[in-house]
């Protein structure tokens, strides 16, 4: 009778030393051979098939903790938000977009992603948490400002990347984000070409570098050609628009009300777009709009949004390939900024006393760029 080598329901799983019995080789053998382990072992071809096919029959699976050990390697990258709450990730378009590539190009590499969900005190962040070696490296996303998380991180001696990230934080690491500077300004000059000279900003959350940076960028721009900003015409929000009904009110009762809003996102703008509804304030006749990020929903807006593309799935990729070439010691630390482009679709136009004259006069702002409107047209 010929008795079967495979384990049974029941049976423990089989180990390397299970293996190394079956086949007839030494456990270190088979740790050559399944593991990829560094040793001066050397295997013929024959002895490889014999241990493959004795690990095939018996089942085994490697011990994950194991294999890094020997690799060295987890072949696992570590996400921690700092913006929101990790576990709501999915409920943000821009945490979303940029998970997406991250997922995506670590998948590419056969890596996996870890995200880290227990929350961690902004002020305090234990360096510990990640020397258990679960992870090669740790990307940051959007470190608040005042934030100690990226220190810590780098605490514990491992390599990280940050997305969006304060750009006067002097620190030795790697930082990828958007061209914030070239996509606010592509929206004043959207705006000051179509006539607007009233033109309100709602901005993020505060404390969040691309708020600031925004806001900055924004009244700059305005300076330049001698257009004011009023006070009442920064407000806030929170990224989810949730205080839109309460601003776009006060806002439209001052004495010179906007013609144009510029949101710091497209989830503020689209809360815009429908308060604006429910106040029966027609858009763009009455009131131009502008988000940043389009997102997928924005194209099917009511009417359709003009916002500026940030490369989201692009910047968690660029991340991913950043902290691997770090992880492996082929880069040296530095930033990279990716493009943004403007999208131009329904949500804007002249402003009333502009619309009903023949055309608005132009206004080129320094460093302009271009507007990609056959983007929008496409979409």
């Amino acid at each position: 009778m010929v008795m079967s080598s495979r384990p049974v329901v029941g049976e423990k799983p089989a180990t390397i030393d299970d293996v190394a019995r079956a086949a007839g080789v030494s456990r270190f053998t088979v740790s050559a051979v399944l593991n990829g382990a560094r040793s001066n072992t050397r295997v013929s071809e024959t002895t490889r098939q014999r241990i493959m096919e004795s690990a095939t029959d018996l089942r085994y699976r490697p011990n994950a903790q194991a294999r890094s050990l020997a690799l060295r390697r987890t072949r696992t990258i570590g996400v921690l938000f700092d913006l929101i709450e990790s576990t709501a990730a999915i409920e943000n378009s821009y945490a979303a977009g940029v998970l997406q590539g991250i997922v995506r190009e670590a998948r590419g590499v056969h890596n996996d992603v870890l995200i880290y969900t227990e929350p961690k005190s902004h002020d305090g962040l234990p360096g510990t948490d990640f020397r258990d070696q679960r992870t090669d490296g740790v990307i940051v996303i959007a470190p608040l400002l005042g934030s100690l998380i990226v220190e810590r991180v780098m605490e514990a001696r491992i390599p990280v990347c940050i997305i969006s990230s304060n750009p006067a934080l002097d620190l030795p690491i790697s930082r990828v984000d958007a061209d914030n500077v070239q996509g606010v300004r592509s929206v004043v000059t959207h705006l000051l070409d179509l006539g607007h000279r009233r033109i309100a900003h709602i901005t993020g959350r505060e404390g969040v570098p691309s708020t600031m940076l925004r806001r900055e960028i924004f009244q700059s721009a305005l300076a330049e050609v001698g257009v004011p900003v009023p006070p009442d015409y920064i407000v806030g929000s929170p990224y989810d628009g949730f205080l839109v009904e309460d601003t776009l009110p006060a806002l439209m009762a001052l004495p010179e009300p906007p013609t144009a809003i510029f949101a710091f996102n497209d989830d503020v703008a689209l809360a815009v777009l429908g308060t604006a509804r429910s106040l029966r304030i027609s858009i763009p006749e009455q009131l131009s709009v502008v988000g940043f990020d389009d997102i997928p929903t924005a194209s099917h807006s009511v009417p359709r949004l003009t916002t500026v593309w940030q490369p989201l799935k692009e910047m968690g990729a660029a991340a991913v390939r950043r902290l691997l070439e770090q992880i492996d010691g082929k880069q040296e630390i530095g930033d990279e900024s990716l493009p943004t482009t403007l999208v131009v679709r329904e949500s804007t136009a002249p402003p009333p006393s502009v619309a009903e004259s023949e055309e608005a006069p132009q206004f080129v702002l320094a460093d302009m760029i271009s507007v990609n409107t056959q983007k929008g047209l496409q979409q």
